[in-house]
């Protein structure tokens, strides 16, 4: 897409511009300044073009998509070139300290940026010729809606009648259902409006498609015509005349209005101020895919978030579209309940499994096919769902398109996490964003977007965070790869026949599902083929056999190769330059020269657990300390040396190093530190150093809030150690996690103290013995608290303590037979995994009826009196 490749371009261009390792010398200097000049006007053109094509699919002509296919080649021609000849004159030059001088004077550069001016003078001259003109068409705001039986979410559909029933006021209100495409809004909406008691609550009901382009002229007219009114031709012209009339034939009558699929925020103006407020108990119904709608409306509103079937439900519903009232033969039943669990309680999806279902073979063999995925049943259906998910795409915003496709490059189904998937993001430079802002950012803006928008599924919450992993329906995985394919924002290789699609050579982006292709040597040459690539992911399952990657693309920013294992690490890897983003698996060192990955943001090299190297942990070398961009350093057990006086001052994370690294040097290089991850081996020699000597000079990192401390070998006994105090920790720490410490109860008081606390993890028996007692004013400010593998038996607390808990998770803690239950009054959310079950009776009913517990266990389901 035309507007990714202008903000990699931006990017690019503001690397070679503001680098410590590059500088531009004339006429080069010029030269790319006047080219991002010229960006600004082409992202102007770009979310022109995009305005006039979300209003409707069939007004972007050809003409249009011309336009947007000749920015994005000549875009991308003179950013390969910009970054070829970057690459070339690195290679050439050796490793030297100084900065390198570029002229830009090479002949392919001045034939791209001939090619991106004369685009430019082409898209001005079209530009001027713009005609901003729509169609004046609307959806069919009338429509009859086909009656469809509902099958599940009876309680929902109780919770809505209720709303348009029984509602503490008579004062006119809306009653609003949101969700993903297809989950059932529309089908619940005409429940509640066909049921009896509503049909005779009501003296006027009226259902509206609304569609995405919004008409208030259509909507007064199609609830005029469904009263049977008719209206003067001369009235039907004019709007203020419309309007008078609609609020006559309403006033003094009890109306229903249900307003289906609505998209345009303008929807406020037709409730807040068309409508009369006869207050008599009327209502608003209406059905959405984006928050933002409910949220617009200002008279009181009931928002009913519709939730996905469970497995029962999805059952219950492709049962009965495929066989109807007939018997299902348990055989077919046994595999079937598998089919609908496939969908992911969403009953679209169910909907057209079945139907193709219905017209197949009703055998025991061909469903396993279909349950296995061996057949294209699931893809075809998903491609029957196609065009009523695509306006949840198409109504996307320019960021929030490039932040949607690129979620493709995982695995269907794939639970990805956010913390990675921001970090991608800033590699690939779809967010400019200065150090101070990721410094400061601890919610996500745009995932908000997508979840209020109904695109994408939150499966995991963090501590923390509001969000710790998302995913895509498989449905929206579907659109969102063919979307991409589409635009050649990224191509998935996940086949033999994947390697030698057209056009490879042209992709940007490679994302490898089966590291395994690799190894085939002529996939191997096909992927090594796109020399312009920026990105190579390989997110697919791990590959436990070293396989050759395909280093030969110069151009890389993004290498994630976590899923391939590597004996020792590439030294290939160290000819890409441009990298920001490098992930690998392997057992070997890092050697000096990683310090020529000038660029690189985020370096990420985790372990082979079945080798583990005799001795001391591997000392990095002292060249990461050059390595003055780097942002986030996770090395699995490695150990940093002493960097002589040098500062890494834009290093937020360093995570999963070992406890030797935590001297007092080490430390103060890192002034700037806010999350820091330690392993901690503890030796069997009894006149070794304190392992929890690392947390000596902790306090000196002032801008710290999240530490992880986890001992990988802890030595657990019966009795029960007194190990070194406690550290004093720094006073911003918000997040706290400990596992395999060892430490006895008593020391937690020194943790419960801390003035900012706000996230506690207490893993693998980080505390141990069979009481822990909370006493008054201690974890003033805690929100999040976890116990995890835990031996404690009795959990007590005076009381006040815990004033702001609001989430207790509670996992294989066997023995726990007693929770201050009745002490923690703000807890709003619980969760219970293979505990006692005394631990869940003694809880209060009042907590109970939160619907936020949850009980997970591995034996018979927790009996409670």
């Amino acid at each position: 897409m035309a507007y990714a490749a202008l903000i990699s371009l931006k990017h690019t261009i503001n690397r070679l511009l503001y680098s410590s390792a590059i500088s531009i010398v004339s006429p080069g200097l010029g030269m790319i300044r006047s080219a991002y000049r010229e960006l600004r006007f082409l992202e102007g053109v770009v979310k022109r073009l995009d305005s006039r094509s979300s209003i409707g699919r069939e007004n972007g002509g050809d003409d249009e998509e011309d336009v947007e296919r000749r920015i994005r080649e000549a875009v991308f021609k003179l950013e390969d070139a910009l970054e070829f000849y970057a690459s070339d004159q690195f290679e050439s030059r050796g490793d030297e300290g100084c900065p390198l001088m570029l002229s830009l004077d090479s002949e392919a550069v001045h034939l791209e940026m001939e090619s991106f001016t004369e685009m430019v003078k082409i898209v001005k001259n079209y530009s001027e010729e713009f005609v901003s003109h729509e169609e004046d068409e609307y959806a069919a705001a009338a429509s009859e809606v086909v009656k469809s039986e509902m099958v599940g979410l009876a309680d929902e559909l109780r919770r809505i009648r209720s709303s348009l029933t029984t509602w503490m006021t008579d004062q006119l209100c809306v009653a609003s259902l949101e969700g993903m495409a297809g989950v059932g809004k529309t089908t619940l909406a005409k429940e509640a409006f066909d049921d009896p008691f509503v049909c005779q609550y009501f003296d006027i009901r009226v259902w509206i498609s609304v569609g995405e382009k919004y008409q208030l002229k259509r909507i007064i007219l199609s609830i005029l015509a469904q009263i049977d009114l008719c209206i003067d031709r001369d009235v039907r012209e004019g709007d203020e005349e419309l309007i008078e009339c609609l609020n006559e034939s309403l006033k003094g009558r009890r109306y229903l209005i249900v307003l289906d699929d609505v998209w345009d925020l303008e929807i406020r103006d037709f409730v807040n101020k068309v409508l009369p407020e006869e207050s008599n108990g009327s209502r608003v119904l209406l059905t959405t895919r984006l928050h933002e709608v409910s949220r617009s409306l200002s008279y009181v509103t009931s928002i009913h978030r519709v939730r996905f079937l469970n497995k029962e439900e999805s059952w219950s519903l492709l049962r009965h579209k495929v066989f109807g009232d007939e018997w299902c033969p348990p055989p077919l039943e046994r595999v079937g309940r598998r089919i609908a669990a496939i969908c992911e309680g969403l009953p679209l999806a169910v909907v057209m499994v079945a139907d193709i279902l219905s017209r197949g073979e009703k055998t025991v063999k061909y469903w396993n096919e279909v349950a296995e995925r061996k057949n294209s049943v699931f893809t075809d259906a998903y491609g029957e769902m196609y065009e009523l998910l695509y306006p949840s795409y198409k109504q996307l915003p320019h960021h929030l398109k490039v932040y949607f496709l690129y979620m493709g490059v995982f695995p269907e189904n794939h639970h990805i996490l956010i913390s990675k998937l921001f970090q991608l993001w800033v590699a690939e430079g779809f967010i400019s964003i200065s150090q101070a802002k990721i410094n400061q950012i601890l919610t996500v803006e745009w995932l908000e977007e997508l979840v209020s928008r109904s695109i994408i599924i939150i499966p995991q919450r963090g501590s923390s965070y509001k969000f710790k992993t998302c995913k895509l329906h498989s449905a929206f995985w579907h659109l969102c790869v063919r979307e991409s394919e589409k635009a050649k924002f990224l191509h998935i290789i996940n086949t033999y026949s994947h390697g030698f699609t057209e056009g490879i050579e042209d992709q940007r982006r490679l994302c490898i599902h089966n590291g395994i292709l690799f190894g085939i040597k002529e996939v191997h040459d096909s992927m090594a083929s796109a020399s312009a690539s920026r990105s190579l992911l390989c997110t697919g399952p791990p590959h436990p056999y070293p396989v050759p990657v395909c280093f030969e693309l110069r151009l890389l920013r993004v290498l994630d190769a976590l899923a391939i294992r590597f004996y020792e690490f590439p030294i290939e890897a160290l000819r890409l330059v441009h990298l920001r983003y490098l992930a690998l698996t392997c057992n070997g060192d890092l050697p000096a020269s990683i310090s020529l990955l000038r660029s690189i943001c985020f370096l990420i090299v985790r372990r082979h657990l079945s080798l583990k190297s005799p001795g001391e942990p591997p000392y990095l070398p002292e060249e990461i300390w050059d390595m003055q961009e780097l942002v986030h350093l996770q090395i699995m057990g490695g150990n940093l040396p002493n960097p002589n006086g040098a500062v890494l001052e834009n290093l937020l994370t360093l995570s999963d190093v070992s406890s030797q690294s935590c001297t007092k040097e080490v430390l103060e290089g890192v002034p700037r530190l806010r999350k820091l991850g330690i392993q901690i081996e503890l030796e069997p020699d009894a006149d070794a150093a304190d392992p929890f000597s690392c947390f000596d000079h902790i306090s000196h990192l002032y801008s710290l809030n999240s530490l992880k401390c986890v001992v990988v070998n802890p030595e657990l006994s019966y009795e029960i150690p007194t190990p070194s105090p406690l550290p004093s920790f720094p006073k911003r720490l918000k997040k706290l996690s400990l596992s395999g410490c060892g430490y006895p109860w008593e020391c937690l008081r020194e943790i419960a103290l801390m003035p900012n606390l706000e996230v506690l993890k207490l893993r693998c028996y980080a505390f141990q013995g069979p009481e822990w007692e909370v006493r008054r004013g201690e974890f003033l400010k805690l929100k999040f608290l976890l116990l995890e593998d835990s031996d404690l038996v009795r959990w007590r607390a005076e009381d006040p303590c815990f004033p702001c808990l609001d989430r207790v998770i509670l996992r294989h803690c066997y023995g726990l037979e007693e929770v201050p239950w009745r002490r923690l009054t703000s807890v709003q959310e619980v969760e219970l995994v293979d505990c006692y079950p005394s631990a869940l009776k003694q809880m209060p009913d009042y907590q109970m009826q939160l619907g936020n517990v949850g009980v997970h266990s591995s034996w018979e389901e927790l009996p409670r009196s």
